[in-house]
């Protein structure tokens, strides 16, 4: 079901865009999403379907994702149960300095922030509350 109204989705439009403008301003690799294709980089999803706590429909995530090589390396290793390749370690070193320089970021540009709960499909992301 989707109860986002016309101003709401215009609201979420522009907050996305300005994120995106604040992530390149950095020098980082963003896009916004809009249909699947390759995923690297900050990307920028818009979730209608989201409530908030406020009761409004809809969210703005931003999520890191490393190279698809990288991401086929870690599959691979996971695949054969191999926890301590160093894909895995170097995966999760980089996310985790991608995910501190995404928040850091996005407070120097004056964005309100929230972390999903670890249960949350956006687990792992960045939820950008206000601009």
């Amino acid at each position: 079901m989707d109860d986002v109204s016309e101003e709401r989705r215009g609201e979420l439009e522009v907050l996305a865009e300005a994120v995106r403008l604040s992530l390149a301003r950095a020098g980082l690799p963003v896009r916004i999403f809009r249909e699947p294709s390759s995923l690297e980089g900050a990307i920028v999803n818009i979730d209608h379907r989201t409530i908030r706590d406020d009761g409004r429909y809809g969210s703005v995530y931003v999520t890191w994702y490393a190279s698809q090589e990288q991401g086929l390396a870690v599959r691979a290793a996971l695949r054969e149960r191999r926890l301590d390749d160093p894909a895995c370690q170097f995966g999760e070193e980089v996310h985790q300095v991608m995910y501190q320089a995404l928040q850091v970021i996005l407070a120097a540009s004056g964005f309100g922030t929230a972390l999903p709960p670890e249960d949350d499909d956006y687990d792992g992301s960045i939820e950008v509350l206000s601009a």
